[in-house]
């Protein structure tokens, strides 16, 4: 049978490693306490800066409202029903039915100044 090494060399040996271990992990535990700080502000920072400057994005175009634009009225013909209407870049189509056929309407989404009209002829 082996028996354990009881010379005061090997116990101060090991004493001595196992300080070194200890000041090793107090320095790992500090570096990263530090960092997770570090990177808490910066998450912080940004979102406080985000907040208060707007995202460093262009706003968006304000949707045209009546209380924006004022009362806006548009006049179908006699007999003429929307059918559907549509939002995008920029534009709303108004699709009307009437007598004679399929109407789109083109306004512009921020004025509601009309910018065209499209005509779907009926085939024969």
């Amino acid at each position: 049978m082996s028996t354990p090494d009881t010379r005061p060399e090997a116990d101060d040996d090991a004493k001595a490693r196992e300080q070194t271990r200890l000041v090793a992990l107090k320095i790992v535990v500090i570096v990263l306490g530090a960092i997770l700080v570090v990177l808490t502000l910066v998450v912080f920072s940004t979102l406080i800066w985000r907040a208060v400057t707007g995202g460093g994005k262009p706003a968006a175009p304000a949707a045209a409202s009546a209380t924006a634009l004022g009362s806006v009225s548009a006049l179908l013909p006699a007999g003429g029903r929307v059918v559907s209407t549509a939002l995008g870049d920029g534009k709303l189509a108004v699709t009307v039915e009437q007598a004679e056929g399929l109407v789109t309407i083109l306004f512009d989404a921020t004025s509601l100044r009309e910018t065209g009209r499209i005509v779907w002829a009926r085939t024969p």
